[in-house]
């Protein structure tokens, strides 16, 4: 599998640029040391140089390696991509809520500790003690019967109990799974503009390599008048949220400035016409520019043709 990998490159040089193709070559280098190579210098040296060949066998620790290869199953599956980013990122939020979390198990355990030290249920002898009480019944769920024998000691570590509960069970562990569906939901959202920008920004230059006729690098009005003329552009466009009208507006006045325009900014302008795009300042700046310069070219056309400003 690793030759033909290799003989699949065009340029045999590009193969020590991938990373995964180097990381493979390492794992099957280890396979090679570990079954033939390892066993012939055992067999060669014999009994006397099996004790100090010992060494050797610390690189099948090497061989845990392999499970990075798993990676490649996060790039084939983009919503588990999307899981693992938002954990990642929600990793500062869940960090704040579990110590909130141990501060409340904390006061609690102190509580319960000073008032029921000395109580048959052994179960607050000491700080400690209790919190690892406290902490194991947030995690694993109230018991009734704990509940109930607190009740039966006075309604007073009943009703602190109760309390704990509420705070830690219900309100704590609930908030952290609101934030972990929140922030995950967000990524989810970003990871799904991300991809959809590329797969737009892709598309559309495709298209305006196609049209690039001098081979310039560069969008003129001929070639993006040629460029809207196909149906299928204009469907992609549609396809991607773009308000295709107000950005042929736009780019007729763009070109009425510029002859040409770079494909790069072409690209930039034509996605800023996208419907879910949220306003920017730099927009409202576009736009002001963009009707100033309509307004004054509407007044010279009136001077021009003798009309009454």
């Amino acid at each position: 599998e690793l030759v033909v990998r290799f003989l699949a490159f065009e340029n045999k040089w590009e193969s020590s640029k991938q990373g995964l193709f180097i990381f493979d070559v390492f794992l099957v280098a280890l396979m090679i040391w570990d079954t033939w190579i390892q066993v012939i210098i055992f067999w060669m040296a014999g009994q006397s140089f099996g004790g100090k060949a010992r060494i050797f066998t610390v690189l099948r620790v090497f061989r845990i390696l392999r499970i990075v290869r798993v990676a490649r199953v996060v790039n084939l599956l983009p919503e588990l991509k999307i899981l693992i980013k938002g954990m990642a990122i929600a990793m500062r939020s869940v960090a704040t809520i579990i110590a909130l979390l141990l501060l409340i198990v904390y006061l609690f355990a102190i509580l319960f500790a000073e008032l029921l030290w000395d109580s048959p249920l052994g179960w607050f002898r000491t700080v400690p003690q209790a919190m690892n009480f406290l902490l194991l019944q947030t995690l694993a769920g109230a018991d009734a019967t704990i509940i109930n024998s607190l009740l039966k000691e006075g309604w007073l570590y009943y009703l602190l109990y109760l309390a704990f509960v509420f705070l830690g069970s219900l309100t704590i562990m609930n908030m952290l799974i609101g934030v972990l569906c929140s922030v995950v939901t967000a990524v989810a959202q970003v990871e799904d503009e991300s991809m959809l920008k590329e797969d737009a920004v892709q598309d559309i230059g495709t298209f305006l390599k196609a049209i690039d006729a001098d081979g310039s690098g560069t969008v003129s009005i001929d070639e993006f008048e040629l460029l809207i003329d196909q149906t299928q552009v204009v469907q992609n466009l549609h396809n991607y949220g773009i308000d295709v009208m107000a950005f042929c507006e736009f780019a007729y006045f763009t070109f009425q400035n510029e002859k040409e325009i770079g494909m790069d900014t072409f690209i930039e302008l034509v996605m800023q016409f996208r419907g879910s795009k949220s306003a920017t300042v730099k927009d409202l700046v576009d736009m002001r520019k963009f009707v100033t310069m309509s307004l004054e070219r509407r007044l010279e056309h009136n001077i021009h043709y003798g009309h009454t400003p």
